[in-house]
């Protein structure tokens, strides 16, 4: 008999003028549990198309994605636009037991919900390592060499 698993897994991504970046990370994600995933991208003030290059995603993918726009006050920050995914997360998804975050800019591994979720049954909290998009490198460049290399 197979498993059937309630959606339980909430990924959420904050994002802003990422239309060009937003689709690899949410292809990266798509394929990832999808019977157990929802994926809320929160999206605020932005100017380009990345609400538009998410839908295409989400109906080229099939993946369970949420799209949230709104226009954030002056002065508040990303970790603004994180809580908020959280809050709709946590009131939509009434069996929800693993709430991950990522960024519109990175590409998850193949299995990092898995891990994620393997890891936060011994854990409260995890935390992961962020490689650098070879061909981004440059947005580096003008910025301390110690905190380009963190």
């Amino acid at each position: 008999m197979m498993r059937t698993f309630q959606k339980d897994i909430a990924v959420v991504i904050p994002a802003r003028n990422e239309q060009q970046r937003i689709p690899a990370c949410l292809r990266a994600l798509a394929g990832q549990m999808p019977d157990r995933v929802t994926i809320f991208v929160v999206i605020n003030n932005t100017t380009d198309e990345t609400r538009n290059e998410a839908v295409r995603v989400r109906d080229e993918t099939g993946a369970d994605i949420s799209l949230d726009s709104f226009t954030m006050d002056k002065g508040l920050g990303v970790g603004t636009v994180r809580r908020r995914g959280f809050d709709n997360a946590i009131s939509r998804m009434p069996h929800l037991e693993y709430l991950l975050t990522t960024d519109a800019d990175c590409i998850v591994a193949p299995d990092w919900i898995a891990q994620s979720v393997d890891a936060l049954r011994e854990s409260d909290a995890v935390c992961g390592r962020v490689e650098l998009i070879a061909h981004e490198a440059g947005i580096l460049a003008d910025m301390d060499h110690k905190l380009a290399r963190l």
